[in-house]
């Protein structure tokens, strides 16, 4: 059985209703020192526009559990699914001005001691 991970300070954003707010993207942005350790988190974001090479990534070491990230838009509806893998990305750069939200959540229910995430407006 796996021991209980403590959570980070992004908490609580298990829903789309309390994502944490990233804010407005218009330069490079990391967050690092996350932690997967329940259900889902939910991190929002917007964008003026997004340009070529637009993107949001994941990045951990899948060994230390998978994750899934997935990219939803203003009205909850989910617009894309990253591949698996350490490293996850989803292409913003066709994504109009507006609200965005992403989800984190754990394969099958597990968790990561550590993930960071990188949003990124593009050029």
């Amino acid at each position: 059985m796996q021991a209980k991970l403590a959570d980070d300070s992004r908490e609580n954003n298990d829903a789309l209703s309390s994502a944490t707010n990233l804010g407005s993207i218009s330069a490079p942005l990391t967050v690092d020192n996350l932690v997967m350790a329940d259900a889902a988190d939910w991190y929002s974001f917007s964008l003026a526009q997004a340009n070529a090479g637009a993107m949001a990534r994941l990045d951990t070491n899948a060994g230390n559990g998978a994750l899934i990230f997935e990219l939803y838009g203003s009205t909850g509806s989910r617009i894309s699914l990253a591949s698996a893998g350490g490293i996850q990305t989803l292409d913003l750069s066709r994504q109009g001005a507006g609200q965005y939200f992403l989800k984190v959540s754990g394969s099958r229910g597990g968790w990561n001691p550590n993930y960071s995430l990188l949003l990124d407006p593009g050029q």
